[in-house]
């Protein structure tokens, strides 16, 4: 059971030091910023207490270590040339990729009525809060904005339209591909994942 979990830890996340290897900036400086609250929190804090057993006898003792969602390195590449930012500013431009990916999935197909977007930025705003706290490193498999995006356009329609059988097709294979799948171990079994049984089982 754990090794499952560390290798799903190990495969699908970066550490503190990973992510600072693969962007190029300093850990400080990723600390900095969560702490700014520009970039997302980890999406998982494990602490394992360990028991050594050696020639010299037993040892125990724990450790703590963070891991953060892979896609936090397209963010990264995104607020980076920017020498100083506030959280504000961060806010606005995940409020511009947000957009063009609603945009994206209108020219993809996906059908958004004139209500969806009257209290959009509302909504926008609750997503930041959320993609802050670590949520989507957990429940997307990337923590992409654009998994968040069609995560967050599916439930809205399925909650507030009628969807087409066509729809409810686009619908499905967007959750599939955005969704994470952890070990169950992890008891991490969403909205989202309960929302895609139900359409897979609807269809």
């Amino acid at each position: 059971m754990i090794m499952v979990i560390s290798e799903y830890f190990e495969n699908y996340f970066y550490s503190l030091k990973q992510l600072a290897s693969h962007t190029f900036v300093k850990e400080q400086q990723l600390c900095d910023w969560i702490e700014l609250c520009i970039l997302p929190n980890a999406a998982y804090h494990l602490k394992n207490q360990v028991q050594s057993s050696s020639f010299f006898g037993i040892t125990d003792f724990s450790e703590e270590k963070e891991y953060f969602a892979r896609g936090y390195t397209k963010w990264i590449e995104l607020i980076k040339p920017y020498s100083e930012l506030s959280s504000a500013q961060a806010y606005s431009i995940f409020y511009q990729q947000y957009a063009k990916c609603v945009n994206d999935l209108s020219l993809k197909g996906l059908e958004f009525s004139s209500d969806y977007f009257e209290d959009l930025e509302d909504r926008i705003q609750d997503h930041w809060q959320l993609f802050l706290s670590g949520k989507y490193g957990v429940i997307t498999a990337n923590g992409f904005i654009h998994e968040i995006v069609a995560l967050e356009s599916v439930d809205y329609l399925a909650k507030n339209t009628e969807l087409t059988e066509e729809q409810m097709t686009k619908c499905v294979r967007l959750l599939e591909r955005c969704l994470s799948y952890p070990p169950s171990q992890l008891n991490c079994i969403s909205q989202a994942h309960k929302l895609l049984k139900s359409m897979s089982n609807s269809q």
